[in-house]
């Protein structure tokens, strides 16, 4: 007599097998083109700021503030709004193809990741300027 987990497995393991895939697609995929636009973008956003390299209040007010209105949005408003684009990208709107590009938008253009990268900048420097004053630098 089989057990009610052997016959379910049985039943929907393949469709359980596409699923698991399906996601860990779309996790992987989102993610790593998240953390290249969140880099680039936190860079950006460092090195334009006031006192960086290249201080550009302009351009630094703009970025941040897309940014932060982006963190705002929730992610249903984001992927309705982005049907258009995605539709344009990838050629669907539905399914792991259909998503990736407003995973990529919520998780990199929106500073999850830009924040932290930004943050980790912020106390190598300090660190590297502590070491200077010591002498050790």
């Amino acid at each position: 007599m089989p057990s009610i987990v052997t016959e379910f497995i049985g039943q929907y393991g393949e469709l359980l097998g596409q699923g698991v895939l399906d996601t860990l697609v779309m996790l992987f995929i989102s993610t790593a083109i998240a953390y290249v636009i969140g880099t680039v973008l936190g860079v950006v956003l460092y090195l334009t700021s006031p006192g960086s390299l290249r201080p550009m209040r302009a351009l630094n007010a703009v970025l941040g503030w897309v940014v932060n209105i982006g963190r705002s949005l929730p992610f249903i408003i984001l992927l309705i709004s982005l049907m258009p684009v995605t539709s344009a990208l990838v050629g669907t709107t539905s399914g792991v193809r259909g998503v990736i590009p407003p995973l990529v938008v919520s998780t990199a253009a929106l500073p999850i990741y830009r924040v932290p990268l930004r943050g980790a900048h912020d106390r190598a420097v300090a660190r590297r300027g502590s070491a200077r004053e010591r002498g050790s630098g």
